[in-house]
């Protein structure tokens, strides 16, 4: 629940150092991004620092970890994924006009602003969820869709779907990895995606450059 509220909050706050929504362009929201991030990164450090009786459970968090999953946490994952595809794929069509037409989407009836704030705001909650349920588990969320787009195409119609399944079979083939490579110590998993999709994220970038 704090993960969730936590992830909804610094959306709002970054809308706020952004700007008013109609000024707001991509390079603003995402340099009021790193500002918020590195504020709460600090203020995770300093927690650290001042020896919480949790600093534990802290560290594993920060690296994520899927054990121990409830059926609890299940449920509310899939019903927070089923909610999410849900919004998400209504608003394909115009993402995918938005993509190709950029801000000139406006002339063929897509307000860009309002998609926009959708997809921020369906993305952060999904997103607050899953870090609540397993932690902060990297370079997934930025490997799949890279993938997914090279398999099947810039349409987000196919991309979208394709880049969750592929999330959830590549974390589940590191939560593997993380298991069995050091009989008797279970490694975090965050830290298998990490050493994992950083050169397969790197190699398609290369790859995408080499094409353009």
């Amino acid at each position: 629940g704090a993960a969730w509220v936590g992830g909804l909050l610094s959306l709002a706050l970054v809308f706020a150092l952004g700007g008013p929504e109609r000024q707001a362009g991509t390079g603003r929201l995402l340099l009021a991004g790193v500002v918020v991030g590195t504020m709460l990164g600090s203020i995770t450090v300093l927690i650290l620092l001042l020896g919480h009786r949790d600093t534990n459970q802290i560290l594993r968090w920060m690296m994520g970890s899927t054990s121990p999953m409830f059926w609890e946490r299940v449920v509310l994952l899939a019903f927070s994924l089923v909610a999410g595809a849900l919004v998400l794929l209504r608003q394909a069509r115009a993402l995918n006009t938005v993509a190709m037409t950029g801000r000139l989407a406006s002339t063929l009836g897509v307000d860009a602003d309002r998609l926009t704030r959708i997809v921020l705001w369906t993305g952060s909650a999904m997103v607050g969820v899953c870090v609540g349920a397993v932690g902060l588990i990297g370079f997934v969320g930025l490997a799949a869709p890279h993938i997914a787009r090279t398999l099947f195409g810039p349409d987000l119609r196919k991309t979208l779907p394709a880049s969750a399944l592929l999330g959830g079979t590549l974390l589940l083939f590191a939560d593997v990895i993380a298991i069995r490579l050091l009989p008797g110590v279970e490694m975090p998993v965050g830290a298998v995606t990490a050493v994992l999709g950083a050169p397969v994220l790197l190699y398609l970038l290369r790859q995408r450059e080499n094409a353009i």
